[in-house]
């Protein structure tokens, strides 16, 4: 089966770590996945995370800003042989350039981002859409439909 990463691209404080989190709480919430406990890190409204779902490995990684742990989970998500890589990262610089080699893994990278508003009512709303369309993209994977 195909390896993807799904890349939130945006500028510093456009919400990208925070349409991540809410992700990792619409997986659990949808799938109860197992979880390696020693995978996971929650720090600072932060979460690196590995999924089981249906034996399909999720790694999920909130930071995506130059100096944080973003590569040591990028490491840890392909040593782990994750199915998906749900990620964020800036719109150039070292993090972008961390996840365009993605592909030199074996992963279809799929560029993203959410919606932005300046009605904090619609960021909401516009943020919701945004997980849905990962969910819908993590379901269509499940049903082997990424090959």
């Amino acid at each position: 089966m195909k390896k993807i990463a799904i890349i939130n691209q945006g500028q510093s404080n456009r919400g990208k770590s925070t349409t991540i989190l809410q992700i990792y709480a619409a997986l659990k919430h949808k799938y109860q996945p197992t979880e390696n406990p020693t995978s996971t890190n929650s720090r600072n409204n932060e979460i690196t995370a590995i999924l089981q779902i249906d034996g399909i490995k999720i790694g999920i990684e909130s930071e995506g800003d130059p100096y944080t742990n973003y590569e040591i989970s990028l490491k840890k998500f392909i040593e782990a042989s994750c199915n998906i890589i749900i990620a964020t990262c800036r719109t150039k610089g070292a993090t972008a350039a961390s996840m365009r080699k993605l592909k030199d893994n074996g992963y279809s990278v799929i560029w993203t981002t959410n919606p932005r508003s300046d009605d904090e009512i619609l960021i909401d709303k516009l943020n919701q859409k945004y997980v849905d369309m990962i969910i819908e993209i993590v379901d269509e994977y499940k049903l082997n439909n990424f090959q």
